[in-house]
């Protein structure tokens, strides 16, 4: 199980274990508007046709069997039970997650990210 920061997120990260079980994620959202997340099979995999999401809490989802993606509430801690599996196993290096955090660099040249991070067993 992983955490990946704002910044990671703005490229795709992979967990660093196999889901096996129901596994709980939690999203938080530092900015005053909405925020997107995905999780998504690699290269076509269908990987919610074995899983499942449920227990959202200050987000919605869209989904279909190959993706997830989220709309997080601004200023807030979202979220989610990623389960169902009935005993099957969704490897690591097919499922990666993206976030479409925005970065904002000031005059001294610091970036700052805002947007989503994640933890994948909250």
């Amino acid at each position: 199980m992983a955490n990946f920061t704002r910044e990671q997120l703005r490229s795709y990260q992979k967990d660093t274990a196999d889901f096996t079980a129901d596994r709980n994620f939690e999203l938080l959202n530092n900015a005053v508007t909405t925020a997107y997340f995905n999780i998504e099979g690699v290269e076509g995999k269908t990987i919610f046709q074995s899983a499942s999401l449920t227990s959202l809490v200050s987000c919605s989802v869209v989904s279909h069997s190959v993706m997830a993606a989220f709309i997080v509430n601004p200023n807030s801690t979202a979220s989610f039970t990623f389960g169902g599996l009935g005993g099957a196993t969704i490897k690591k290096e097919d499922v990666r997650f993206s976030a479409a955090n925005a970065l904002r660099i000031d005059a001294t040249g610091s970036v700052e990210a805002f947007g989503v991070d994640l933890d994948t067993n909250a």
